[in-house]
């Protein structure tokens, strides 16, 4: 909801709390709360050309300084980089969805 959009048209993010004078209900978390740090953490994506998701290399480097990730932490990380990147283009579409269920 923050990805930049072409010109000078603010962001999804901007325009829904200038419309309803609240950020927009987000997610609860529960116990992925900390996946969520570690993406956070993680980078979320790779900048080059053009921004890219994580590679499994990167991931395995950041895992090594950061205590307590495992195997199957870097295949979520990895996916929830995937998503990340995927969502950061549809975010730029005035009528995008939020990519979760609002119930």
């Amino acid at each position: 909801m923050r990805a930049q959009r072409e010109g000078d048209a603010p962001t999804r993010w901007n325009e829904w709390v200038e419309a309803n004078k609240t950020p927009p209900p987000m997610p609860d978390l529960g116990h992925l709360s900390f996946m969520a740090g570690l993406f956070s953490k993680s980078g979320r994506f790779t900048r080059g050309m053009d921004i890219s998701p994580l590679t499994y290399q990167d991931l395995e480097a950041f895992s090594r300084v950061e205590i307590g990730v495992s195997v199957e932490d870097i295949r979520l990380l990895r996916a929830m980089s995937v998503g990340f990147v995927e969502w950061l283009s549809y975010g730029k579409d005035v009528f995008c969805e939020p990519p979760w269920d609002g119930d």
